[in-house]
C-alpha cells in the first residue's frame, strides 16, 4: 500500500451545493385553499378584489379552489394542517404581490408569486410572473393595482400548475 501525505497548503476543499426540488406528494393535490391577499394587520383596499380575480383565474384553469380566512401568510405555514382539515382541502395556495407605479410615467408593474403548500406546511412548488401596464390608469391607482396583478396571474398559475388546462 502506498500512502501520500498532502501538505495543508496544497489541500483543496470542494463544496458542491445541489438544489433539491421539494418532495412532491404521492398523489398531486386536487383541492386547494386560497389564502387571501389581504392580511389582518395590513390595510390593502384592493386585496379582496385581487383575491376574487385570482380565484376566478384558478377556476378558469379548472383548479378546485376556495378562499380561506384572511390570515397572516406566515401563520398559514404553521397552521397548514388545521386549515386543510377545516376547509376539506388537500393543499394551500399563498399569493404574494409587489406593485410599483411610476409617478413620472404612470406605468404599473406587478411581481406575483404563488406558493403551494402541503397540509404539513412544506413547500410543494412556486409559480411567479411579472406584468406591466401602460399609463392609462394613472388617475385610478386601485384599478391599476388590480389590472396589472391580473395580467400576471395566468402565467404564474401556468408555471405552478403546468398540467392544468388553459382557459
Amino acid at each position: 500500500r502506498a500512502s501520500a501525505s498532502i501538505p495543508p497548503s496544497a489541500a483543496t476543499t470542494v463544496t458542491t451545493t445541489v438544489a433539491v426540488a421539494p418532495a412532491a406528494p404521492a398523489v398531486a393535490p386536487s383541492t386547494f385553499l386560497l389564502v387571501p391577499f389581504e392580511q389582518p394587520t395590513i390595510a390593502d383596499p384592493r386585496g379582496a378584489d385581487m383575491t376574487r380575480s385570482l380565484l376566478a383565474k384558478l377556476q378558469e384553469h379548472k383548479l378546485d379552489a376556495k378562499v380561506g380566512p384572511s390570515i397572516d401568510h406566515f401563520s398559514a405555514v404553521t397552521n397548514a394542517q388545521q386549515l386543510c382539515t377545516a376547509s376539506g382541502t388537500q393543499a394551500i395556495i399563498i399569493p404574494n404581490v409587489r406593485i410599483e407605479q411610476s409617478s413620472a410615467t404612470g406605468r404599473s408593474h406587478a411581481s406575483l408569486r404563488l406558493t403551494e403548500l402541503s397540509c404539513t406546511g412544506s413547500v410543494l412548488g412556486h409559480g411567479a410572473a411579472e406584468a406591466d401596464m401602460g399609463q392609462a390608469f394613472i388617475v385610478n391607482f386601485g384599478a391599476a393595482v388590480v389590472g396589472v396583478t391580473e395580467r400576471a396571474m395566468a402565467p404564474a398559475i401556468e408555471q405552478l400548475f403546468p398540467n392544468a388546462p388553459k382557459p
